[in-house]
């Protein structure tokens, strides 16, 4: 079974999470951010994938926002 996860080939486009509740693509250039992105899994094959993440951790955080 192979547990990698998917990853754009090098000058391709992939989606990730900025601000944490704000996605965007980007070109894999294989920089260390790139790098750093696809390790702890802030890396997506659609935007649709990366928003929905966003809302996930927007919701995290209006949870525990007057904790």
């Amino acid at each position: 079974m192979n547990n990698k996860h998917w990853r754009a080939n090098k000058g391709e486009f992939y989606y990730y999470i900025v601000d944490l509740i704000f996605s965007t693509s980007y070109v894999d250039e294989r920089s260390l951010d790139d790098d750093f992105n696809y390790k702890i899994g802030n890396y997506f094959k659609t935007k649709e994938q990366a928003d929905k993440v966003a809302k996930e951790i927007e919701n995290i955080l209006n949870k525990h926002k007057n904790d």
